[in-house]
């Protein structure tokens, strides 16, 4: 019976058997890019992640909304948080997370079974070797190596991929593809996301451009300087031309006029008795 499951399996020795069972670290790779691009998740995050918890579908047996909790320690009083994912069908997070899931469910069950449980989301086989090689990606840059074991997979099957990726870049881009904040605020993702990604910087250029234009055009109609040369003398009459030529406040002409402001709105009525310099001196 050994010989014919040898046989049928491909027998590759003690070590590589787990495998079978288990994810491997490249599928746990896969997992973990799987989740980033859905939720733009940090890393650490993901490390941390535990079994969500789940409310069931009034028309199904299978979960229809997750519960995800997660701790962000940077973020200080605020590093707990908890997502709801929603799983309506591939290409949903639900579904993602769901996937990932089934995916590590047996070595779960099998860590309980050994006396060592854990309720971490991302467990599989660590090719480690002895009682270590079933166990989380928690600590260390286990996870971050798992991604790189994930792309070279990827790219010795041929599927294009760019020379490097890493958690971080992935993260941006998620972010920046869905167009909002994602597990952080709103301030931070303008900050640190849209305004770092070249797409959206080009495509916002002709927006900034015209902004920019109004908000000087807008400055100096504020500061433009208005000659009013038919105004002659401290009379009602000239106050009212200057109000309606400077488009200023009719009390403000009057003192204008009698050369009683001291504003930057100006008049030549007594320019010998300035601020800015000696009495009697222009």
């Amino acid at each position: 019976m050994t010989a014919y499951v040898e046989r049928a399996l491909g027998f590759e020795g003690n070590a590589a058997s787990p495998t079978r069972l288990f994810p491997r670290p490249d599928e746990i790779g896969a997992a973990a890019v799987l989740l980033i691009v859905h939720d733009a998740w940090n890393l650490s995050v993901l490390k941390k992640m535990d079994v969500p918890s789940w409310w069931p579908n009034a028309d199904r047996d299978d979960p229809a909304v997750h519960q995800v909790d997660t701790d962000k320690a940077r973020r200080g009083r605020r590093r707990y948080a908890s997502n709801t994912l929603v799983d309506v069908g591939e290409g949903s997070s639900g579904r993602a997370l769901r996937h990932v899931l089934e995916l590590t469910a047996q070595a779960r069950a099998t860590l309980d079974l050994l006396g060592r449980p854990t309720a971490k989301l991302l467990v599989g086989h660590r090719g480690l070797g002895g009682g270590e090689s079933l166990r989380d990606y928690a600590t260390g840059n286990a996870l971050d190596g798992a991604i790189r074991r994930w792309q070279q997979q990827a790219c010795a099957d041929s599927v294009v991929l760019p020379q490097r990726i890493h958690a971080q870049a992935l993260r941006h881009s998620a972010q920046a593809h869905h167009g909002r904040a994602r597990n952080n605020t709103q301030s931070t993702h303008e900050r640190d996301y849209q305004l770092l990604d070249e797409e959206v910087r080009d495509a916002s250029r002709g927006a900034v451009e015209l902004g920019l234009a109004q908000a000087l055009a807008s400055a100096r109609q504020t500061v433009a300087m208005r000659l009013v040369d038919q105004a002659d003398g401290d009379t009602e009459e000239a106050a009212d031309l200057v109000a309606k030529e400077a488009e200023v406040d009719i009390e403000v002409a009057r003192r204008i006029v009698a050369g009683r402001l001291r504003t930057p709105v100006a008049s030549c009525a007594d320019f010998l008795n300035s601020d800015h310099s000696a009495a009697g001196t222009p």
